[in-house]
């Protein structure tokens, strides 16, 4: 083999190291790579949640169409509507946002 075609395989695998390490360290490199991954994952998160929302409206339209007691309660609920002979109670005290069913004790006085 010839003197002079000796170092081409080193030089193309250097020239090919150098290209290679440009490539996966520029703009559209391993750090963008791993920015869309991300990002595809917590699209897929917010596809999830959506999804389950969309699932949970659905099944509440579906209630409100099949379940006419249901549909009542709810137009007048809304509507503020009441049946004849029927008294209705407005709580002027909403429920305390301890979480509970029961309010909170009231303070003792020393």
């Amino acid at each position: 083999m010839k003197k002079y075609l000796r170092p081409l395989p080193f030089l193309i695998a250097l020239v090919a190291l150098v290209y290679g390490s440009l490539v996966l360290r520029g703009p559209r490199g391993l750090s963008d790579l791993a920015e869309k991954r991300a990002e595809a994952r917590r699209l897929e998160r917010e596809n999830a949640e959506l999804e389950r929302l969309n699932n949970q409206k659905a099944g509440r339209v579906k209630k409100l169409e099949n379940d006419r007691s249901t549909l009542e309660i709810e137009i007048r609920k809304i509507l503020g509507m009441k049946k004849e002979n029927e008294t209705v109670f407005k709580d002027s005290n909403p429920m305390p946002a301890n979480g509970g069913g029961t309010p909170s004790p009231a303070p003792v006085a020393p």
